[in-house]
């Protein structure tokens, strides 16, 4: 059958965490980020095989993540990172699900909905400290301080941040929103005892200092063994995309390939057209531009991507109909290399690997 394939790799997964481990020491807890499908690596599998390696829960963007996430048994903590609709949901009962606020309504909210199950919510307050999309602003705190006084139904266990620019070299923005966190936090924590869990950083963060760290990190791209800091780290990479080749076809000097005819071959071409595209993570961008890997050679791909297929260049190589060719992944592949100057992210590249994408776990 002709599919494409992620090898996806227990054992560096694990690597990677453990290495995470070992900066962070002993006295942080790990809440790996497993939203949009674990990066592309398959949430379940992926929170199975953390849960047996000793994780402190997991982090997601969207309700119905976390619900899927418990439907399949899996029963560690949950942050849901996200904003929760202020309308009923059993789910939002859950024992071990923790919820984020974001707003003054959020805590009228939950304390509404106490009141009505006896249920009392574990929440983390987040702080807008410069990125300007999701969090209480600093400013609003005392009227946070004012609600939760009055409060019965919540919990709040935890406060965090996200940090908008912590994967550049220049800390400067990070360093100003680490101040106003600790400001915040300290203030939040004079008067809120329950509180026992700080978190200000993602996987960049955790990789440039430890000053980040506080008592819990939220390591995301980094578990999956991607390095998106300049400083050199020792981790794995998680997946290996693969595509079989489906056709070989001789190209005359001359003839076009592919849709709007980008590209016209100088001279007699080998061309082999491999069963992978742009809807399975192959960004439009490679096309004429990018190229593939095959026993540690490079292939160009001719011609413009397809939702489906890629045509590449095998004039001097020897290959086969059904044999696999490395997307990211190989020695000449490694997923930062092949997109650093193709315009797309690690990020949208990861998370946009498609469902008839096979996951193979081994």
């Amino acid at each position: 059958m002709f599919q494409p394939e992620a090898i996806i790799s227990k054992d560096n997964l694990i690597h990677n965490v453990n290495y995470i481990r070992k900066i962070i020491g002993k006295n942080v807890k790990i809440m790996p980020v497993v939203k949009a499908d674990a990066y592309g690596h398959g949430m379940i599998e992926i929170c199975n095989l953390l849960s047996d390696n000793g994780i402190d829960g997991f982090c997601v963007a969207l309700l119905e993540e976390a619900i899927e996430i418990r439907k399949n048994n899996i029963n560690e903590d949950i942050l849901h990172l996200g904003v929760f609709e202020h309308d009923f949901n059993n789910f939002l009962l859950d024992s071990k699900l923790i919820l984020t606020i974001n707003t003054l309504f959020d805590i009228k909210f939950l304390e509404k909905i106490g009141k009505q199950t006896n249920h009392k919510f574990r929440v983390h307050i987040k702080v807008d400290t410069g990125m300007t999309r999701l969090g209480v602003l600093p400013e609003d705190l005392n009227d946070i301080k004012d609600l939760l006084m009055k409060t019965n139904f919540i919990c709040v266990e935890g406060v965090y941040t996200q940090l908008s620019s912590a994967d550049e070299e220049n800390q400067n923005n990070t360093d100003n929103q680490r101040k106003v966190f600790i400001d915040a936090s300290n203030f939040l924590s004079s008067f809120i005892k329950s509180i026992d869990i700080k978190h200000f950083t993602p996987s960049a963060g955790v990789l440039k200092d430890s000053i980040n760290h506080f008592n819990m990190i939220r390591p995301g791209i980094s578990v999956y063994g991607i390095n998106n800091v300049h400083e050199k780290h020792n981790l794995k990479p998680v997946l290996t995309l693969k595509a079989p080749v489906c056709l070989i076809k001789d190209v005359k000097k001359g003839f076009t390939i592919g849709y709007n005819r980008t590209y016209k071959a100088s001279n007699d071409k080998k061309v082999a057209i491999v069963q992978i595209g742009y809807a399975d993570a192959v960004p439009l961008e490679f096309s004429n531009n990018g190229f593939v890997e095959y026993n540690e050679q490079k292939i160009p791909i001719l011609g413009k991507v397809s939702m489906d297929l890629i045509c590449i260049d095998i004039t001097n190589i020897k290959i086969d109909v059904g044999d696999k060719v490395i997307i990211y992944g190989g020695k000449l592949t490694k997923i930062e290399y092949v997109v650093k100057n193709k315009i797309s992210s690690v990020y949208s590249i990861l998370t946009s690997i498609s469902k008839r994408v096979k996951r193979i776990y081994n």
